[in-house]
């Protein structure tokens, strides 16, 4: 108290900067750079999905409810997000370790969801593709992941493309209504030789594409509250990449009225020159016809 009494303001003075907590100093940019550089490679949201990863191959499901589980894998996702790029080689090895200790979990129960499963399909494809961990999906394509469930399953693209599509898992699939298309997983998919006409409940998928963009470009036209290029541009790189190996641009400008076009143009013209452009492209059907059988390729 004699403390408190002893202290005397000058009322011309100023607080420039006031610190309420030790985590908004670390977390100001300057700082937490700083300390970035400082710890060299050390990334903490590898070694958190580490930590789970082993937390689920240890998991006694004898004693543990599968929502433990859940928990666990859900986790282990949400701490990959958040790594630095940087992280993606050494995050790698650990979701392996993770889908490996998953999949054993649920033999070890006798899930009827990875009983019907083929052994071919990684048990976290779906959910990575959903999260966009693209990296991931990459290497598992590159070493010849099955770029489609087959069956009855949901198609990796119609996840890569709708972030509501309900998931053939036996955990939450983080659906996410604001969450855009993964642009990325979308092209790892296509290049591996997933097919641009692969229908789901006998709707193409390409025609779910086609109809964000509609969707998108009608708010823009009819100047919605809040409305921004940002969701219309990442649309318009799944359309590009679909075009590209084999879908028909031409079904998407036969939906678009050139009214909007118009209205659209002065504001976005960068936007509108794109979709000029994927309109201009000629339809390619590079290994797949529109039955979605596979195109045999021509010997030369």
């Amino acid at each position: 108290m004699q403390y408190r009494q002893s202290l005397s303001f000058d009322k011309t003075s100023t607080v420039q900067y006031l610190h309420r907590t030790l985590k908004d100093f670390i977390e100001m940019p300057k700082i937490w750079n700083y300390l970035c550089a400082a710890s060299g490679s050390f990334d903490p949201y590898v070694s958190l999905c580490k930590a789970y990863a082993l937390e689920a191959k240890l998991m006694d499901m004898s004693k543990s409810p599968i929502t433990d589980l859940v928990v666990i894998v859900e986790r282990a996702i949400n701490n990959c997000c958040r790594a630095q790029k940087k992280s993606d080689t050494a995050l790698i090895p650990l979701l392996d370790m993770l889908n490996t200790a998953i999949t054993a979990q649920l033999k070890r129960i006798n899930n009827r969801w990875i009983a019907k499963r083929s052994k071919d399909h990684a048990v976290l494809m779906p959910l990575t593709i959903r999260h966009d961990l693209a990296f991931w999906v990459e290497a598992l394509l590159k070493r010849g992941h099955p770029t489609s469930p087959g069956g009855p399953g949901i198609p990796y693209l119609l996840v890569a493309v709708d972030a509501e599509a309900e998931l053939d898992m036996p955990w939450n699939a983080g659906k996410d209504s604001n969450k855009g298309p993964s642009s990325k997983c979308v092209l790892a998919l296509l290049e591996a030789g997933a097919n641009p006409h692969e229908r789901y409940r006998e709707e193409p998928i390409w025609k779910f594409v086609r109809h964000k963009i509609v969707q998108d470009l009608r708010s823009l036209a009819h100047g919605h509250h809040n409305c921004s290029a940002a969701p219309i541009d990442t649309w318009l790189d799944v359309a590009e990449t679909f075009a590209r190996h084999g879908a028909d641009p031409d079904s998407l400008r036969r939906l678009i009225s050139p009214e909007w076009i118009t209205n659209i143009k002065s504001r976005f013209p960068a936007q509108i020159d794109r979709l000029m452009e994927l309109w201009s492209q000629p339809e390619r059907q590079l290994r797949w016809s529109h039955s979605g059988r596979q195109r045999k390729r021509k010997r030369v």
